[in-house]
């Protein structure tokens, strides 16, 4: 489920993936034509794609293929955020520019992930209030917020994506109740995500 609300924050930074290419083009040929490229979400979003003029979403752990001419060039644009209910961006925005070969034979693989200087944000609220404000990195210089509303029903919400530091903190508030995680302890490795609690 995601959070209702709509977000008047900043959250509009813009990332770099990290697209890794894992593939290997072991597939059969057929005389150098309809050769294909597949891009994997690896991130907790649905991804949306822009390539040939047409716009195509890769749900979370789902793939998207592309056939062509081996040889040929393939350019496409991604990009990714948490949402609200409404369609709302919450949190940053996260983004790829695609440029790739089709290989001579069989299959190219490309992974989407969200790198090491981001991390995924979910709350599980078990309070007796509501959330209705969210900072993230809060009193710090990439501070973010989001006026969403997470429920006190004790059910896992999809946030969005945050810049990572060392010291990443987070501050939810309904008037003046808050609830505040001073640290993270994120691991620092691609597609990372961390679950607050609020009691």
């Amino acid at each position: 489920p995601d959070p209702s609300g709509n977000n008047n924050g900043n959250g509009n930074g813009t990332g770099n993936g990290n697209g890794n290419g894992s593939g290997n083009g072991n597939g059969n040929g057929n005389g150098g034509s309809g050769t294909t490229l597949t891009y994997i979400n690896d991130t907790y979003t649905t991804i949306s794609m822009v390539a040939n003029n047409q716009t195509q979403t890769i749900a979370p752990g789902a793939s998207l293929v592309f056939t062509g001419t081996a040889g040929s060039s393939f350019s496409a644009s991604a990009s990714t955020s948490g949402k609200t209910s409404s369609g709302t961006q919450v949190g940053l925005l996260l983004s790829w520019t695609l440029s790739n070969t089709f290989p001579g034979s069989g299959n190219f693989s490309t992974k989407l992930d969200a790198g090491s200087n981001y991390f995924f944000l979910k709350i599980i609220n078990r309070s007796s209030l509501a959330m209705t404000k969210l900072y993230v990195n809060y009193g710090l210089q990439p501070q973010t917020l989001d006026n969403i509303t997470i429920p006190n029903d004790g059910l896992t919400y999809n946030i969005g994506y945050y810049s990572a530091y060392t010291n990443s903190n987070a501050r939810a508030e309904n008037g003046n109740t808050y609830w505040y995680w001073s640290t993270l302890n994120l691991p620092g490795t691609l597609n990372q995500a961390t679950i607050l609690t609020g009691n």
